[in-house]
């Protein structure tokens, strides 16, 4: 890659507006990037409620939801954008959340979108699962006995299964066997751009050396993490991008990692480049390229250069600083505004 497309990148960026993406009557996202980006941040939630007034003693609700810090609003209008319009978003704090509640609207736009364009990590299972039960809530079923128990045994083999309180009530309940989710066989770019946008972290890696003048060293970094459900999918990525390494990690996950710097900049911020972040991971990228910048002039190796890229990784990720919707130019920080 050469150094005039960083630098080219991170001056576009610097002067881009989020708001862009949702404002301009032309933007709209890929069809698989939506399902990437379901596939990082998308659930499928039934809820089973007690209800007297119900013949059942029971209400069942199925949605489809989106929940996201409030700075990317803009982006959660686009993902309303592509299921037509459907569904309300919703703030509450510092969460905006896009649910699907209308059972019209989760037969007649959702399930239709997830069967053109499938999942590919084990959240293709829970949706599966998920479809027969707005099924029988089509057919009513919902509202008998046998409907119900239908309903709860479906519901105990989605996400984490059943909560205490249905355990408890429906103790008797053999959960429904999952769908076999088969390993995945190809990645589109608009898929992995979606899933990237809502799993990918974006990392400067600052510590002590004996090696260089400055006594630190940096390192950039690439990673997405996942339950290592899906440990086969991060392995695929290697060989998707061509690059970096699968660790199993505590706590039942996974990362894929990229640390080479050649590949950095060779692979990842091109990939990047062509298909860009929609909402507001766009800055974190743009500091990363910033930083990958100076790292190929060597500044990283003179004081002022370290104190650059120390500086740049400061207002990063979770203390990046937000006026509303809109971000300071990379790097930058404030004492006011939003910190995400």
């Amino acid at each position: 890659m050469h150094l005039s497309r960083v630098e080219s990148l991170s001056a576009y960026g610097s002067k881009l507006n989020i708001r862009y993406y949702s404002s301009n009557p032309n933007s709209k996202l890929d069809p698989e990037f939506i399902t990437g980006f379901v596939d990082a941040e998308g659930s499928f939630v039934t809820t089973i409620v007690k209800a007297p007034r119900y013949k059942t003693g029971w209400r069942v609700d199925a949605r489809f939801q989106i929940g996201l810090n409030k700075n990317d609003r803009a982006l959660l209008k686009l993902v309303q954008d592509g299921f037509k319009g459907a569904g309300v978003i919703s703030e509450v704090g510092n969460v905006v959340m896009f649910r699907v509640t209308a059972i019209s609207d989760l037969i007649n736009i959702l399930i239709p979108h997830f069967e053109k364009y499938p999942l590919i990590t084990q959240k293709q299972a829970d949706f599966k699962l998920f479809k027969q039960i707005v099924e029988l809530m089509i057919e009513k079923k919902h509202l008998t006995n046998e409907g119900l128990r239908e309903i709860v045994s479906i519901r105990a083999a989605i996400n984490l299964g059943l909560p205490l309180n249905l355990q408890e009530a429906f103790s008797d309940i053999i959960p429904k066997e999952r769908p076999i989710v088969l390993p995945v066989k190809t990645i589109g770019p608009n898929w992995f751009a979606g899933f990237s946008e809502g799993e990918s972290c974006f990392y400067i890696d600052i510590n002590k050396s004996s090696h260089t003048n400055t006594s630190f060293q940096v390192q950039l970094k690439f990673l997405i993490s996942q339950h290592t459900r899906d440990i086969d999918l991060l392995n695929w990525f290697i060989n998707y991008l061509g690059c970096g390494k699968c660790y199993s990690k505590s706590r039942g996950t996974g990362e894929f990692v990229v640390v080479n710097f050649s590949d950095i900049v060779t692979k990842i911020i091109p990939f990047f480049e062509k298909y860009p972040f929609k909402g507001t991971k766009l800055y974190n990228f743009l500091d990363f390229t910033k930083a990958a910048n100076l790292i190929q002039n060597k500044e990283h190796l003179k004081p002022e250069g370290l104190e650059q890229i120390l500086k740049i990784k400061e207002g990063m990720n979770r203390k990046r600083v937000f006026y509303g919707a809109e971000s300071h130019e990379p790097g930058g920080r404030s004492k006011k505004g939003i910190i995400f």
